[in-house]
């Protein structure tokens, strides 16, 4: 529709909706207003790499959301309003 965004880098989404999945300083930042669950492509340097995955809190790092990594994506289940990073382990 008119309303939705997209937002690509290349070939990977970094707005969808609601949704972001943001590849900055090293790290990619992941966030849902509404929450979801959606597979995101990687940006080719984290690719076939181990990922960290934790929510950040205002308290500092909590338990990963459930998430299902393969070499080239991630699916992640992203509650509404909590932001997540993946950063290569």
């Amino acid at each position: 529709s008119e309303e939705s965004l997209k937002v690509t880098m290349g070939d990977v989404v970094i707005a969808d909706g609601n949704d972001r999945f943001i590849p900055r300083d090293g790290a990619i930042y992941a966030y849902s207003g509404d929450g979801s669950c959606k597979t995101w492509k990687l940006p080719d340097d984290f690719k076939g790499a181990s990922l960290e995955v934790y929510t950040l809190t205002r308290e500092g790092r909590a338990p990963a959301p459930k998430h299902v990594l393969s070499r080239d994506t991630i699916e992640l289940a992203l509650d509404a309003g909590a932001p997540v990073k993946l950063m290569k382990a």
